[in-house]
């Protein structure tokens, strides 16, 4: 599992709005690939994906999160996590009991259920 924090663009003209910028560290620019924007990294809109993988039957499965899915389940904000990953994804991988629900694709968590195992 990992968790990706980043600055996306705040443009909402842009075809890329809310997605990844391009910022060199310890500069305050940022610069949209797309509509090629220029905008203070403090403007950015902050959002966060955690990729999980998955194994079901012997096979391996790469999977996103995205903020949406893991606040609902977790009944938390997770972008306030931004500046503290290291802590969020020690949360994330104690985990237990947990059912992932995909989309159609495969790719993507939609929604994340607590369950129990019960002993027959």
């Amino acid at each position: 599992m990992y968790v990706d924090s980043f600055h996306a663009c705040n443009s909402k003209d842009c075809k890329n709005y809310k997605k990844r910028v391009n910022g060199t560290p310890a500069c305050k620019i940022a610069k949209c690939n797309n509509c090629n924007r220029s905008m203070l990294i403090n403007n950015c809109y902050l959002d966060m994906t955690v990729h999980f993988n998955l194994e079901k039957e012997d096979k391996l499965y790469t999977v996103t999160a995205f903020p949406k899915a893991l606040s609902a389940f977790l009944q938390k904000d997770v972008i306030s996590f931004k500046d503290h990953t290291d802590t969020f994804t020690a949360e994330l991988l104690v985990l237990e009991n947990v059912a992932f629900q995909l989309s159609q694709n495969g790719n993507q968590i939609t929604k994340i259920n607590s369950h129990t195992t019960e002993s027959v």
